[in-house]
């Protein structure tokens, strides 16, 4: 996590009166960070043993940006010891954004 997201993360923190701020914020974050795609695209299905390259590179790729946009919405997420539970199971960070979506919009 660069230190400009670190920035950004401590300047708007998920509350019940921010939501769509934060959103527009982790957006513009996903955006500078190259993560956006895993906001809009399913996770390409698991490499089988005879995969090609570029089969495996997209997936792992997916798998790392997942990963980070999942930190950072998860770092956004301090309303409550009960909510951060509530979404730390999650693994996907599409999944994440739409329930929080529910539940604030």
């Amino acid at each position: 996590m660069t230190s400009a997201s670190m920035n950004l993360l401590n300047a708007e923190i998920l509350t019940e009166f921010n939501y769509t701020t934060w959103k527009e914020l982790i957006k513009t974050m996903f955006m500078v960070n190259d993560l956006n795609f895993v906001l809009t695209e399913e996770c390409p299905p698991i490499p089988t043993f005879d995969a090609t390259q570029n089969v495996r590179y997209a997936y792992k790729r997916w798998m790392k940006a997942n990963f980070e946009a999942r930190v950072h919405i998860l770092a956004c997420i301090i309303i409550s010891d009960a909510l951060a539970k509530r979404f730390e199971s999650m693994v996907n960070a599409l999944r994440i954004m739409q329930s929080v979506q529910k539940l604030f919009e």
